[in-house]
């Protein structure tokens, strides 16, 4: 599984190098958030784009007319035939369920900015703790986000960033109350491999996006540095072994990773990291 702040999907041919990506790397369930594509007139929209299917809740429109926002999901052919079922929550909450022994159930969440009314953000948040109190309590939960949020060490063990911001604490509460983990947090690497977004206007690099799971089975999951992947998404994975099948949690990295070749490209451009399993 992988999370994936696409900051903008409408064009099909960016949608196609996505799903490419995906498919390359072998991203079973990828969240996507900001996919900026409008259907209000359908709750949920089913795309199939190559091999996968990319499965969205509409993005909405600001005072200027722009589309913004939409969350989605990008699976691949088995995911897709485990798909139970697809629920918008909110037009920032996307939930789907997948077949299994315990069902999984995966959601695709995009926080308001940290610069953002702290209404819209308690309103967020408010939001998702329904969704999990909805979520039956066997079921294995992952929350695939953009957070817009900073962890600090007092709140996660190998942050980015030194210090915890307002987004940041709401998200640790949510952590708290609900016993979840920030699994991309659980395992030591370098900084140049922690972060997962890069200011457009700046370039100053930030950790804002999360994949959240329970803390259940997580002594049993050992966890590894990274995955094969693209420009658009170095992969900071931990790996879930249960039994014979094996789960990556992915954070994927937008263009301009410093320590990959040609990083200033906006095209997806293939290249390794290795991947090495923490015991």
């Amino acid at each position: 599984m992988a999370t994936y702040n696409a900051n903008t999907v409408r064009e099909e041919a960016r949608l196609e190098e996505l799903a490419n990506c995906v498919e390359e790397r072998g991203v079973e369930i990828l969240g996507v958030q900001e996919h900026r594509r409008v259907h209000t007139d359908q709750p949920i929209l089913y795309h199939k784009v190559g091999g996968c299917s990319f499965i969205t809740s509409s993005a909405w429109r600001n005072d200027a007319q722009a589309a913004t926002g939409g969350v989605g999901l990008m699976v691949s052919p088995r995911a897709r035939r485990a798909l139970r079922r697809v629920q918008q929550h909110t037009n920032r909450i996307l939930v789907a369920d997948f077949e299994g022994n315990p069902v999984t159930t995966v959601m695709s969440v995009y926080s308001p900015t940290n610069a953002a009314p702290i209404e819209d953000v308690e309103k967020f948040y408010d939001e998702l703790r329904t969704a999990i109190h909805h979520v039956p309590a066997h079921n294995f939960l992952v929350i695939l986000g953009d957070f817009n949020a900073r962890l600090g060490p007092e709140d996660a063990p190998f942050t980015y960033h030194n210090n915890t911001n307002r987004n940041g604490e709401y998200l640790s509460a949510l952590l708290t109350e609900h016993e979840l983990l920030a699994a991309n947090t659980l395992f030591r690497k370098r900084m140049g491999k922690r972060w997962t977004f890069q200011d457009r206007a700046s370039g100053m690099l930030r950790q804002l996006d999360y994949i959240l799971r329970g803390r259940r089975r997580a002594a049993d999951r050992p966890t590894t540095k990274g995955q094969e992947s693209c420009s658009q998404a170095v992969l900071g994975a931990t790996m879930a072994q249960r039994g014979e099948e094996t789960t990556a949690w992915s954070v994927l990295q937008p263009p301009g990773h410093p320590f990959e070749a040609g990083g200033s490209s906006s095209i997806p451009k293939l290249h390794k990291v290795n991947t090495t399993a923490l015991r």
